[in-house]
């Protein structure tokens, strides 16, 4: 039997979000996209400094109307957000990963943007997933990164996530290196990043579990 992960609160935490651009019509949909029906999603990578203001926004990719796109990082620099935290406790610079949506609803370019996911940094292969997943779990880390790009220090972010998992997770994020973090072209010395681990099974038993 799995059991659960029983560890004191960890002091490591990546970025997180105040409220984001809505992912319907909401007061931040730009007009003339809005009466155009038009839909995007968009990864958006964040730099959050230690004030929690974010210091530079890119879009690593865009799916549907790509002017709509363009202008979520505008929408999101008027976002505060709750500052990374390194394994000492101490207020860092983060990064954050994250896919955003705006939609017109009952148009198709919105079914084809409702679709897209945030896709996983690692994916794992397992014989088995904790009890009530089908096919797969997917399981936050926050990884503190020194000025190499290893990862120094390592926390699983999400809730009761069973021990095995919970190791699985962070064994396998400490052997990334994160080196294409900079803000003009010069690298963030130290920084905590989210990512998101996924554990999928393997053939054989990904069939049995349909």
């Amino acid at each position: 039997m799995l059991s659960l992960t029983v560890l004191a609160a960890s002091l490591l935490a990546a970025p997180s979000p105040g409220p984001l651009v809505a992912e319907s019509i909401g007061d931040q949909y730009p007009t003339q996209y809005l009466i155009k029906n038009k839909s995007a999603a968009v990864f958006l990578e964040l730099i959050i400094t230690s004030k929690g203001r974010i210091a530079q926004c890119r879009e690593l990719a865009i799916v549907g109307h790509e002017g709509l796109g363009r202008t979520f990082c505008r929408l999101q620099r008027a976002q505060l957000w709750r500052v990374a935290t390194d394994s000492a406790g101490r207020a860092v610079d983060g990064v954050a990963r994250i896919l955003i949506r705006m939609t017109v609803p009952g148009t198709e370019q919105a079914d084809i943007v409702r679709r897209q996911e945030a896709r996983p940094d690692i994916e794992l292969r397992v014989n088995r997933l904790p009890p009530g997943r089908q096919e797969k779990f997917d399981v936050g880390v926050a990884l503190e990164i020194d000025a190499t790009g290893a990862v120094v220090d390592c926390a699983v972010s999400t809730a009761d996530v069973p021990a095995q998992f919970a190791k699985l997770a962070c064994d396998s994020a400490r052997q990334l290196k994160v080196t294409d973090v900079a803000i003009a072209g010069i690298p963030l010395p130290h920084f905590v990043i989210g990512q998101k681990v996924r554990f999928s099974l393997s053939g054989q038993e990904a069939a049995a579990a349909r």
